[in-house]
């Protein structure tokens, strides 16, 4: 197994956990996702992220907890692409 092994292997894992596909994180966007907790999900997890980043060296993604932040975030954070 080597480095490219590893990184494909932690992406697998990291959608499962973030709700999003392995292309979010090879994306050259910005993505915002709605938190949920799918089956494959890490243990350590009991509940849906309230609010989450990764960075595979593509696109940010960013896990929140709810709808009513991810439209806060659309308003007013979201920065231009």
């Amino acid at each position: 197994m080597n480095n490219k092994d590893i990184l494909g292997i932690a992406m697998e894992q990291s959608a499962i956990d973030f709700n999003c596909s392995i292309d979010d994180f090879t994306s050259s966007g910005n993505t915002v996702i709605i938190s949920k907790l799918n089956d494959g999900a890490k243990k350590c997890y009991k509940k849906p992220h309230f609010c989450s980043f990764a960075y595979y060296g593509g696109g940010l993604n960013e896990n929140y907890g709810g709808r009513e932040i991810v439209h806060y975030y659309n308003r007013n954070i979201k920065m231009e692409e």
